[in-house]
């Protein structure tokens, strides 16, 4: 399914109730954490959380929970996110 380009916070009212794997970036724009899930309701959490940083966003639609697990494993290996201390 079709990128989203990067969005701030802000827009977060606006994402998708849909599922799908995102990116949370910093300052720096290096991704801090990535996941999978309802992209509007774990953004929100995310930026209701005051341990878990970022300043933007990105995701992408994905009904498939098989290959949302896929994506997120390639993207925890090759991003290395701070925040993904879970998974390593």
């Amino acid at each position: 399914m079709g990128k989203k380009n990067k969005k701030t916070k802000e827009n977060i009212s606006n994402l998708p109730s849909k599922d799908g794997n995102y990116n949370l970036f910093n300052r720096k724009e290096e991704i801090v954490y990535t996941g999978q899930g309802n992209i509007k309701d774990r953004i929100s959490a995310h930026s209701n959380d005051p341990d878990m940083p970022f300043t933007s966003y990105s995701y992408n639609l994905e009904p498939s929970a098989r290959k949302r697990n896929e994506i997120e494993e390639k993207r925890i290996k090759r991003y290395k996110p701070p925040l993904n201390k879970q998974k390593k």
